[in-house]
């Protein structure tokens, strides 16, 4: 059954590639091809019949191999070798880029930059090159492999383009902002980014390796000082999207909330990480409850998300209990 599948995907793209034994990248669609009309008209209780299959040989050896490193991969887990492992991972995967026909046809390094990214989150570390030596560093506070998925289906939806984040640590979800469409451009704020006692500018250096740094623009200052000025420089209703992912107490929240509202414009998207911490779900609570001007959209549960329909329009005295 695998077999077939991957058989007609075969003869839909140029190129069909399995990562981890789970995740199927398919490269080149052909769109003269005389199984197209057939697939496309499938129904549960239709069968696509197809010709001889040519070269299956190699398909069921290809297959194999990968099953034979997914095993061998469980096994390393099982084994709690979580080094080696990483280091397996990152061969294996690595072993696709050199392909002659990812080469050729990926002229943006795509493949590479979503390699990466899928290894350092998949793994929760990764490892800083310092010479001829490197250092394994563990993630501790970067957003989970959903969390990015909620970003990038959020800014590609949306084809948002000016975007703001609040926290920046291991430099993860910056990734997922300035892959999820190469026309956009993103600010950082965080004062310690480049503290070598803290983030030792490794998002930085992330965002280097991945070669979306040109559209990065980095602010090392409290989200208190810094906000203020992008709203000085930028005015209001600016940014497309903002994410929240600074210090998690109620009031720092609030802070940065009011004024990504003044930057963010009729349309955009405010998200804000770990929406299930006490102080930021009380302060969730108090936006559903106060803000008229906002809609709650639907994300995954550690994230609350507000699109901006309109201006605020409340009285002065205005309060709704939370």
């Amino acid at each position: 059954m695998i077999i077939n599948l991957l058989y007609i995907l075969s003869l839909l793209f140029s190129k069909v590639i399995i990562l981890n034994g789970t995740i199927i990248i398919c490269m080149n669609y052909i769109e003269n091809n005389k199984y197209i009309n057939d697939i496309k008209n499938l129904d549960e209780n239709h069968y696509l019949f197809v010709e001889t299959k040519e070269n299956v040989d190699q398909l069921k050896k290809y297959s194999s191999n990968i099953l034979n490193n997914k095993k061998k991969l469980l096994e390393l887990r099982i084994k709690k070798d979580e080094k080696k492992l990483f280091k397996e991972l990152y061969d294996l995967y690595s072993s696709y880029a050199h392909d002659p026909f990812i080469i050729a046809h990926d002229h943006d390094n795509l493949f590479h930059k979503y390699l990466q990214l899928h290894l350092i989150v998949n793994s929760r570390r990764f490892f800083i090159k310092d010479k001829n030596e490197s250092t394994e560093i563990k993630l501790h506070s970067a957003i989970k492999k959903k969390e990015g998925k909620n970003i990038t289906q959020i800014i590609k939806k949306y084809k948002f383009k000016k975007c703001l984040e609040i926290g920046m640590a291991f430099g993860i979800s910056a990734s997922y902002i300035l892959l999820a469409n190469k026309n956009v451009n993103l600010i950082s704020i965080d004062p310690f980014q480049k503290d070598k006692d803290q983030w030792n500018s490794m998002g930085l250096n992330l965002l280097k390796e991945l070669g979306v740094d040109e559209r990065h623009h980095y602010i090392g200052e409290k989200s208190y000082v810094s906000l203020p000025k992008l709203l000085s420089t930028y005015g209001e209703e600016y940014f497309d999207f903002i994410f929240i992912d600074g210090w998690h107490t109620f009031d720092y929240t609030l802070i940065d909330f009011f004024y990504a509202d003044k930057l963010i414009r009729i349309g955009g998207i405010i998200l804000i990480d770990d929406a299930l911490h006490r102080g930021v779900t009380k302060f969730v609570n108090y936006i559903v409850n106060n803000y008229d001007n906002y809609k709650k959209i639907e994300t995954n549960k550690t994230l609350a998300g507000f699109e901006k329909i309109n201006n605020d329009t409340r009285e002065w005295s205005f309060h709704g209990d939370f």
